[in-house]
């Protein structure tokens, strides 16, 4: 639940574009209690999709993140940003169990 609500939080503050919100979302979620670690997102500075991936006794999971690059269409709505910015992130989260499991279903 913790790293539900700080990934939101985080994902929040980085589809502001504002890199000061951003870095203080960061500063944040470090002081939670229970945050052992904290990477930070690299699509903001590569520009890259990003797969970050969990493996514990419960799950192997993977999470996607693509940055959404600002277009000249976007400039109406983002006026504070350029072409090209990174104006927000896309994640796409899965168990990698679960797909395994619906994958054989759909082989049968």
């Amino acid at each position: 639940m913790i790293s539900d609500s700080m990934f939101q939080s985080l994902s929040d503050a980085m589809n502001t574009g504002d890199p000061v919100v951003i870095k203080d979302a960061e500063e944040n979620a470090r002081k939670i209690n229970g945050v052992s670690k904290l990477v930070v997102i690299k699509s903001f500075k590569d520009k890259k999709i990003n797969i970050i991936e969990h493996n514990d006794e419960k799950a192997h999971r993977f999470r996607m993140i693509k940055p959404m690059i600002a277009t000249q269409d976007c400039l109406m709505c983002h006026a504070n940003q350029n072409e090209g910015d990174v104006i927000g992130t896309k994640a796409l989260g899965n168990n990698v169990s679960e797909l395994l499991s619906m994958i054989m279903l759909c082989g049968e």
